[in-house]
């Protein structure tokens, strides 16, 4: 891979950031790093593949979590949760929120965030589709004291990052895993590496 973590493209603007840096002078560079003896020389690159991974689906559902996933004891799994709701109750446990009685709190913050008052949050929650990560997690993560990053845990305890917070050197940072299309937290990353 060229990249060394996923980048996220959000825009054109993004992609043509991207582009900017995969240039036939810099790829010839980076792969002859590879070859380390003098016997061994690039001739060329004869192909090339671009792998895309859609992330433009809401995150939120009742899934059956794997079993590395709710046995680790890093991990708060909210496998549970209804009405598609597992990043708002992901965000209120990172703000402090207990996992037995989150619900409450959830509920605050999706209203605060979609800016509902009491009478239109019931109908919002039974039509709820998921958080729209890729869109609307820039604007929540504004809105909070923390540094939200996403990573994807694996079964063999190797962890790839798909977002790291432009927070991360002034805010705490906060840690959910996706697995498919559901979020659940973090509780330390290092002790879930390891």
């Amino acid at each position: 891979f060229y990249f060394d973590n996923f980048r996220v493209i959000k825009n054109k603007r993004d992609l043509k950031d991207t582009f900017c840096f995969i240039t036939g002078d810099e790829i010839n560079n980076k792969i002859s790093l590879e070859f380390s003896d003098s016997s061994t020389r690039l001739v060329g690159i004869y192909a090339m593949a671009i792998k895309i991974v859609r992330l433009d689906c809401p995150i939120g559902s009742q899934i059956q979590l794997p079993k590395y996933i709710k046995s680790s004891m890093y991990i708060i799994s909210l496998d549970q949760e209804e009405n598609n709701f597992c990043s708002w109750a992901c965000f209120a446990i990172i703000n402090g929120a207990k996992k037995r009685g989150h619900k409450k709190q959830a509920k605050e913050l999706f209203a605060t965030f979609y800016g509902l008052d009491k009478k239109q949050i019931k109908a919002k929650i039974e039509n709820y589709q998921g958080f729209d990560y890729v869109n609307e997690l820039d604007k929540y993560e504004a809105t909070t004291k923390y540094a939200i990053n996403i990573i994807c845990y694996r079964e063999d305890k190797s962890i790839i990052y798909i977002r790291k917070s432009e927070y991360n050197d002034t805010r705490e940072p906060k840690y959910l895993n996706l697995y498919e299309n559901h979020f659940w937290v973090v509780t330390d990353l290092c002790k879930l590496a390891d």
